[in-house]
């Protein structure tokens, strides 16, 4: 019995040394287990966000795509719908046609410029030896190619889409390829990896060859712990990426302390015991209180601790279904801060997460608990309304959101000023399902961010409509051109003192088959939206040379015509080409051909309008300045123009009966111009003590209801207008 009170001490001394070491095992397990589930959840947030990242590029390659399809491969607006996209997807650095793969466009095209005229084909082969476009063409999808280092500087992601365009046979032709180019800084900077690292985190995103060879992207300047990581796969059409997390556990000294403890503590070996004996179970408890902790963190954002995107679409999912049920109707506030990519360039992440963070703050505090707030990722942000049964306090919501957002932020002594547009959606009206409500969502945002941006606005079915009405038209306008359904009327221009004919003006009529006979302004803003104005303007100029061909053909006095010029039609490049051409191939002499441009147009941009004029006056066609008095051109600038021919704006002569000032003007303008040795033509007379007053001013010649209305023969015109 006292032999084995001795050996008490030393079987107590083996229990607590057994249980320590029990315990240090078990609570490394229960770390590592934390530790694997916090990297499984932060792991899949940043994954969501690089997939995001490389989907919507692809989307944005897939709008190109679609636009030149529409269009015939006609790449016109190319620049216009280029920027609508730039400036709503704030990742994108860049934009690109490739017309049979050889790089003609691209938005921005400053310090893209060495990237024109390239090869993908080569460039790809020459990097890789192999061209990925290849596989892209061929597999007829959208594609992600890279990492791929840029002729202009810098490594990026592009997405390619294979554009193919039927014939007027039905036959598939390969037209080129649509790309959006998104920089690798641009898609790691998305990330919260950097503040992971700074958490002890290390990580390592890479990509895989299609030899099966790793090549790091990224990492910490920690390196990755090769004995222990996880990975993530990420859904990325045509790369393989995969991020690595690892998290080392601290080694502690328990087990060095839980033997110190026996020899020092013998007496309490028996407590040691018991606690041992509870251990267990308190450890079980612990992983599942802990477990449940990361669930719950898994539905937050991680900066802002607001809901996150996976908890919105939930709560979305269950408020469609309660709102259907109930009769009754919620409402989804889609927000995006404008510009914000410009603002965070400029700040460090500590002061771009802390803008953020207060945007939170402030959305929230008005909110209340009226709804639920979601961070989405990066700058866009959510609210997801329970009762929207006043679209009234929604839109006082949306303006106290706005003003409150756009308050200066206090940063490090420094003021920052952010807007957001917001998009806002009813549900269950505006869809049924959660696809429906964020895509209306987004595009009630769009629309938005199209009005100019701080703005909110409802999702319109209507709007829809219109943008069908406005497509339709758009191919019957393209139809008409096909089918010669245009039509040209003349408008005598005369001499004041004689009342000889001196020219006509042209203007186009659509002879619509079912609508009978329109004027332009029933379809010509939509063919200046669409670029149709171009080969429409084109048309026209071909058509007044064969009214003119087939008068000298036909023994008449010849009679000089005027066309308008539209501001599209001044942005061509070839345009001075196309007229020489259409000159040659019609045999119309150009001197008896005057081309009509604005004052506004003109004015827009001095050097390059006498430019182009002088080409213009080469080809020995005359030129005429439309509405001449409305765009502020001083007689300096007057004095730079070659221009032959001013025309008084309508809007002087209606009033001259009445107005002084207008008379003053009006008077100004042709003196001015025939000290310069140029014609004045008025337009707009409609009564003869304009007539006369006109005359009196020495006016040269005019035009207007009073003397002859547009008619559709234009040999009937002439022949009439030359026996008066």
């Amino acid at each position: 019995m006292p032999r084995f009170r001795k050996l008490v001490p030393l079987w107590a001394f083996i229990i607590v040394a057994l249980a320590g070491s029990y315990w240090i095992n078990l609570n490394q397990q229960v770390r590592v287990q934390e530790q694997n589930l916090a990297m499984q959840q932060l792991g899949s947030a940043q994954v969501s966000i690089l997939e995001k990242r490389m989907r919507r590029a692809l989307s944005a390659s897939y709008i190109l795509g679609q636009d030149v399809i529409r269009h015939h491969g006609d790449v016109e607006k190319f620049d216009e719908l280029a920027a609508g996209i730039f400036s709503y997807m704030d990742e994108i650095s860049s934009l690109q046609l490739a017309p049979d793969g050889v790089i003609r466009f691209i938005y921005p095209l400053k310090g893209n410029e060495p990237a024109i005229g390239l090869s993908i084909a080569q460039l790809e082969n020459k990097i890789f030896g192999y061209s990925p476009s290849q596989n892209v063409i061929q597999s007829e999808s959208a594609k992600m190619i890279g990492p791929l280092p840029l002729v202009q500087g810098g490594v990026a992601m592009i997405a390619r889409n294979p554009v193919f365009i039927k014939d007027d046979n039905g036959i598939t032709h390969f037209w080129g390829l649509a790309s959006a180019v998104v920089t690798l800084s641009e898609i790691v900077n998305a990330t919260a990896l950097e503040a992971m690292a700074a958490q002890g985190y290390r990580y390592r995103l890479c990509y895989v060859d299609m030899h099966g060879n790793t090549h790091p992207i990224a990492q910490s300047a920690i390196p990755l712990n090769q004995d222990s990581y996880m990975e993530f796969d990420m859904d990325i059409p045509g790369v393989n990426w995969m991020l690595r997390l690892s998290h080392p556990l601290p080694v502690g000294a328990l087990t060095v302390l839980a033997y110190v403890l026996i020899l020092l503590l013998a007496l309490i070996a028996a407590w040691v015991i018991h606690r041992f004996s509870r251990e267990p179970e308190r450890l079980r408890q612990l992983v599942q209180e802990r477990t449940a902790e990361l669930k719950q963190h898994a539905y937050f954002d991680f900066l802002t601790g607001l809901a996150n995107r996976r908890m919105l679409q939930d709560t979305l999912q269950l408020a469609i279904g309660t709102h259907q049920l109930s009769n009754s109707r919620g409402a989804l506030l889609y927000m995006d801060l404008d510009d914000f990519k410009r603002i965070n360039d400029s700040l460090d992440h500590q002061m771009g997460d802390q803008l953020l963070k207060t945007v939170s703050e402030r959305v929230t505090a008005l909110v209340g608990s009226r709804g639920v707030v979601a961070r989405l990722g990066g700058d866009e942000f959510a609210v997801l309304l329970h009762d929207a049964s006043d679209t009234a306090e929604i839109s006082q919501l949306a303006d106290a959101l706005l003003l409150q957002i756009s308050q200066p932020i206090s940063l490090r002594n420094r003021q920052i000023s952010v807007s957001a547009s917001i998009g806002i959606t009813l549900l269950p009206d505006d869809g049924d399902n959660l696809v429906d409500i964020l895509r209306n969502a987004d595009l009630a945002l769009y629309e938005a961010k199209k009005q100019g941006k701080n703005c909110y606005g409802f999702f319109d079915p209507v709007l829809q409509h219109d943008i069908n009405n406005m497509m339709q038209v758009e191919e019957e306008l393209r139809l008409a051109l096909s089918d010669r359904q245009f039509v040209l009327h003349l408008q005598p221009i005369f001499c004041l003192q004689s009342r000889a004919l001196k020219k006509c003006e042209v203007l186009i009529r659509w002879q619509h088959p079912e609508r009978g006979l329109l004027f332009p302004g029933h379809f010509i803003d939509i063919a200046e939206s669409t670029g149709l104005i171009i080969p429409l303007g084109y048309w026209v100029f071909r058509a007044a040379c064969d009214k003119v061909v087939e008068r000298i053909q036909a023994g008449l006095p010849a009679v000089p015509l005027t066309v308008n010029v539209s501001a599209n039609q001044l942005k061509e490049r070839d345009l001075v080409v196309q007229f020489e051409r259409i000159l040659q191939e019609t045999g119309a002499p150009a001197a008896l051909l005057e081309l009509e441009i604005t004052e506004s147009l003109i004015m827009e941009d001095m050097d390059q309008a006498v430019l182009l004029l002088e080409q213009c006056r080469k080809l020995g066609l005359k030129v005429a300045i439309d509405d001449f008095g409305t765009g502020y051109s001083s007689l300096a600038q007057l004095k730079k123009l070659p221009v032959d021919t001013l025309k008084v704006d309508r809007s002087f002569v209606q009033d001259l009966t009445l107005d002084h000032d207008d008379r003053q003007i009006t008077a100004a303008i042709i003196a001015m111009a025939h000290k310069l040795d140029l014609d004045v033509v008025a337009e707009g007379i409609e009564t003869e003590e304009q007539f006369e007053i006109l005359l009196n001013y020495g006016c040269d010649m005019g035009q207007g209801y009073l003397l002859g209305r547009p008619v559709p023969d234009p040999f009937v015109v002439l022949d009439q207008a030359t026996s008066r």
